[in-house]
């Protein structure tokens, strides 16, 4: 059995509080009215950078933890279903159901199932990012598990990685390039990047597990590097696309260019996640010896995909019924208390539900979960 290692938990704890904060916060920082807020203004952007290696830290985990385990093929197929294909159809329901009663609220009319919308739900499942792009790729590269296995089998046999690292730096290169062309060519409408994406994730995924078997090919300090290069780099693009946008409002080419700049295939944004992955996974954190901080860890970590399941209803629940999303200056007084509070409810309130439904064993299935909670089932061991 493999040794149990609590950075591994953190690392996804962190990467679904990012996730909330993302998606929550992308509307708000590019609003013209909100940008001369100041000082805060620039801290919340360098949040959210940051924020943006939050799905490719989940992808590299994933690699790290599901590729080597011998799966049978019973088995493979019924982690597929329950873990992955379950929640996605959960995610693609609930998804259609809030959007109706939100075209419902906002047009003042009876419920009913917004056939336009659903028809644009299921084309963004395999073109465009979010939640069920995300789901779906990861269940195309759990369903070649057998395939990535065999590679490393071969790659490990006569051991020489060059193939694993081939298809690697393919991945990523062959994703920046689309996202160059999408840049230069915005009539393509972020169509031919998506289909293109799932590259990327096959690099981050290969390459979460090709550390684990070499986790001395980058050391700590190279990998704090890693981590300042891309985040320096980050920053700086990100910086400067997102003046040219809001101060060239109607150009279609600097709107594209601000949405390329941050996107998860170009390098400074893969050495970021890369760097800060490693630099989470190989750091000797002190706190992580002791048991009462490994278990709020491995709570964060079970609660994550439910968490990332919620999060986009109850951040519509809360904006469209409730009144207190981003616009609500008057409940919230200040843009920057807008973000964080709306981050922090949407935070909370995804995760008493997801605890709820996670506490019965037919409900558990929804959230990919197959197990009781860190502390019900006091496991210390994967």
């Amino acid at each position: 059995m493999t040794r149990y290692n609590p950075n591994i938990d953190l690392i996804k704890a962190l990467a679904i509080i990012g996730v909330v904060f993302l998606h929550i916060s992308d509307g708000y920082l590019l609003r013209q009215d909100y940008f001369g807020a100041g000082p805060t203004w620039y801290t919340l952007f360098v949040l959210r950078v940051i924020a943006g290696s939050s799905v490719p830290l989940f992808i590299l985990t994933s690699g790290y933890l599901t590729i080597g385990k011998n799966y049978s093929k019973n088995k493979l197929f019924i982690r597929i279903i329950s873990r992955l294909f379950i929640p996605f159809l959960f995610l693609f329901i609930i998804s259609v159901w809030m959007a109706g009663l939100t075209s419902s609220a906002l047009h003042n009319s009876v419920f009913q199932t917004p056939l336009p919308f659903l028809a644009d739900l299921i084309r963004q499942i395999f073109t465009a990012p979010g939640g069920l792009h995300f789901l779906v790729a990861l269940i195309g590269l759990n369903i070649l598990i057998p395939v990535w296995d065999s590679i490393f089998s071969y790659c490990k046999k006569v051991q020489d990685f060059f193939v694993v690292r081939y298809i690697i730096g393919l991945g990523f290169l062959v994703s920046f390039s689309v996202s160059l062309n999408l840049s230069f060519n915005p009539d393509s409408a972020g169509v031919v990047l998506n289909e293109w994406r799932w590259l990327l994730w096959v690099g981050y995924f290969l390459l979460g597990y090709f550390f684990r078997l070499k986790p001395m090919s980058v050391s700590t300090k190279q990998a704090l590097g890693i981590l300042l290069f891309g985040l320096i780099g980050s920053l700086v693009v990100g910086f400067a696309a997102r003046y040219l946008m809001i101060f060239n409002p109607g150009h279609i080419f600097f709107a594209q260019l601000a949405n390329i700049s941050l996107d998860y295939s170009v390098p400074w944004v893969v050495a970021m996640s890369i760097g800060f992955w490693l630099l989470l996974l190989k750091t000797n954190f002190a706190f992580l010896k002791k048991k009462v901080w490994q278990l709020v860890a491995n709570i964060g970590s079970s609660l994550s995909l439910g968490i990332y399941i919620f999060h986009g209803v109850i951040f519509q629940y809360l904006d469209v019924f409730k009144r207190i999303g981003l616009d609500n200056m008057i409940f919230w007084h200040r843009p920057a208390l807008a973000l964080v509070g709306l981050t922090l409810l949407t935070l909370i309130f995804s995760i008493i539900v997801t605890f709820l439904i996670g506490l019965f064993p037919v409900s558990r299935m929804l959230i990919g979960n197959d197990h009781q909670w860190g502390f019900l089932a006091k496991r210390v061991q994967r």
